[in-house]
């Protein structure tokens, strides 16, 4: 089973630099091999490694988006075994 860690960022609100932080500390704290996968509305600034998606039009709110996002995970991976906010880490 795949891990996945998956992130939301939307709007200038936020820089990648805080998708970028999020990313690193996932490869400092996990053992083993993760997908990062981002759905966002820009994805200029992100370092190599992190996957990038424009935020699927799916008719509600972003907060929605991030639901839908984890359903998404976890229909391809078994369901989220970490959950905080808009990321989620997937797998064993």
């Amino acid at each position: 089973m795949d891990r996945i860690v998956l992130c939301l960022k939307w709007s200038s609100l936020l820089s990648s630099e805080y998708v970028n932080v999020l990313y690193n500390a996932g490869r400092s704290n996990m053992t083993s091999d993760f997908r990062f996968v981002c759905l966002t509305d820009d994805d200029s600034g992100f370092v190599g490694g992190i996957e990038s998606f424009p935020i699927p039009d799916i008719g509600c709110n972003h907060t929605n988006v991030a639901s839908w996002g984890l359903a998404q995970v976890g229909r391809v991976s078994g369901g989220p075994s970490w959950s905080d906010g808009q990321g989620a880490v997937c797998g064993p």
